[in-house]
């Protein structure tokens, strides 16, 4: 892996982008925060020779690199699926019945894959297991704009997870645990170790997208993701045995 630390050097010298843009005029703003988020691949060696002579820095201290690729994949083989009582047929299509629902707490199995050699050198493989655990049941509201005949809901409050060490169901190993800690805390620089979350965020939000974001009859506009990195945090069992569902919350009758 190889990325270029002109975030670190330049948060480190106090300096803005604008500035840096303005006191370089052959490089301009929308290439130089392309650089710094670290979205451009390929960084002309013009445009390293002039950062670096602006900075006073080698491209050895520009640059950073691991001996590896590191990957982040997420289980998909269970789907959402609704209580038969969400949905109503209206109109040829569906649109949630009118009722306080609540999406249940699950969690994600999470494949963070480090890799290195090559084909013709030997591929070696190492896969360390993560979970996304949801915090809590995520209730769906009436939308305060629907006049009830739509139907359109939105979630009480933000998506909320953490992230643990191996699968809640297996007990991880004091092998397992040894060698995850030695790779996140001791082979990964701070700036790769954020790469890496940013990576794990971006997993389990196209996870969220495709099957949460798709349905229909609710308003996402207002609801964000977070995570929290919380490794040894024990997980509550009634999440771990919980189905990807959408169901009725039972409300206690009025007396």
């Amino acid at each position: 892996m190889l990325r270029n630390r002109l975030q670190e050097i330049l948060n480190e010298r106090g300096l803005k982008n604008a500035r840096v843009a303005q006191d370089i005029p052959e490089l301009s703003r929308n290439v130089l925060d392309e650089i710094v988020n670290n979205n451009d691949t390929a960084i002309p060696f013009a445009t390293v020779d002039l950062l670096c002579r602006y900075l006073n820095i080698k491209p050895a201290d520009f640059f950073e690199y691991l001996p590896f690729d590191v990957t982040v994949s997420v289980n998909t083989d269970v789907d959402f699926y609704c209580a038969d009582n969400f949905y109503t047929e209206i109109n040829d299509g569906l649109l949630p019945v009118n009722e306080n629902f609540q999406i249940s707490a699950f969690y994600l199995n999470l494949y963070v894959v480090k890799q290195s050699g090559t084909s013709i050198t030997g591929l070696t493989k190492r896969v360390f297991e993560l979970s996304a655990v949801m915090e809590a049941p995520l209730k769906l509201l009436p939308h305060p704009e629907s006049d009830f005949s739509d139907n359109l809901f939105q979630p009480s409050q933000d998506i909320d997870f953490y992230i643990v060490l191996g699968d809640p169901l297996h007990e991880v190993t004091a092998i397992e645990r040894r060698e995850f800690f030695a790779f996140w805390n001791e082979t990964l620089t701070p700036g790769f170790r954020e790469e890496l979350m940013n990576q794990i965020q971006s997993t389990i939000s196209s996870y969220i997208h495709a099957h949460l974001l798709t349905l229909p009859g609710i308003d996402w506009s207002q609801c964000a993701l977070h995570i929290t990195y919380e490794f040894d945090k024990k997980v509550d069992p009634i999440i771990t045995s919980a189905p990807r569902l959408i169901e009725k919350v039972n409300t206690p009758d009025p007396d």
